[in-house]
């Protein structure tokens, strides 16, 4: 069965490369540019990996972090947070809601499979938590 995985992000170019890296792994991958149908489907589908950009319209990847952990369908899913706003607070903010990875903003093919690539273990088993700061900053 393949892996599921919600990415959402108000730009539709990360949308597009984050498909084009992991589709081919097998994965089956949602994106959304609008955060409020996030919401829904946080409650309604189960998956295996959540990415969220953290500056979005409506609602920002904090919030939707925060909802995933107390979601009853993703409460223990690994989330992927994916930011221009790459400062150590806003890491620790990620973190302390329980984000599993960190990648900043701008960032090209090669970080982007790379994190995805780090992310594979605890995609698959998400008891395992891996912290990844970015090397720029």
């Amino acid at each position: 069965m393949a892996l599921r995985i919600l990415v959402v992000d108000d730009d539709s170019n990360v949308l597009e490369l984050i498909k084009t890296i992991v589709e081919p792994w097998g994965y089956q991958v949602r994106t959304l540019q609008d955060s409020r149908e996030a919401v829904a489907w946080l409650e309604a589908e189960k998956f295996d990996g959540l990415v969220f950009d953290i500056v979005m319209p409506y609602v920002d990847g904090f919030e939707l972090a925060r909802r995933a952990r107390t979601s009853s369908a993703n409460g223990d899913t690994p989330v992927v947070m994916i930011t221009g706003l790459g400062d150590i607070e806003t890491m620790r903010k990620c973190f302390g809601l329980g984000v599993t990875l960190f990648l900043s903003k701008p960032f090209t093919y090669e970080r982007l499979y790379n994190l995805f690539h780090a992310a594979k273990a605890p995609l698959e088993s998400p008891s395992l938590t891996l912290h990844v700061l970015s090397p720029n900053r």
